[in-house]
């Protein structure tokens, strides 16, 4: 077996890692290696994060920082951004039309190929908005 293909393969591991990104919704890696843990209690933590990098670097998840320089993980990987509150830490996805038109907007006025894109907006979720005494 050659060294791409034993790079792609599909260990328990990584199918472990998939399904709790998707099942956590923007995790970090200690979310993940908490979760695969659980099914695989001998699991080692460094085996999770390596096989999330391994999984961003191979494009079968995305990867994100928030404000306060904490990495997660997204298994949706169609164009979008993310919503992140900083009173409970949620992150939520968003596909925001006016985002897309800003970016094309700026492609076409600076001449600039934008090849990559990652936003994040940070505010107050609705729930926590509701529980904020003002």
């Amino acid at each position: 077996m050659d060294k791409k293909t034993e790079i792609k393969r599909n260990t328990q591991q990584r199918q472990l890692i998939t399904e709790c990104v998707q099942v956590l919704k923007h995790p970090t890696a200690e979310d993940v290696w908490q979760c695969v843990s659980k099914k695989l209690p001998n699991v080692n933590k460094t085996t999770i994060y390596r096989n999330l990098k391994r999984m961003v670097d191979e494009e079968e998840l995305l990867s994100f920082v928030t404000g306060e320089g904490i990495t997660h993980f997204d298994s949706t990987l169609d164009r979008h951004y993310h919503l992140y509150c900083k009173k409970c830490g949620g992150i939520t996805d968003t596909h925001a039309e006016l985002l897309d038109q800003l970016t094309k907007a700026v492609q076409d006025s600076e001449k600039f190929q934008i090849e990559e894109q990652n936003l994040i907006l940070t505010g107050a979720c609705p729930k926590c908005q509701n529980n904020d005494p003002k």
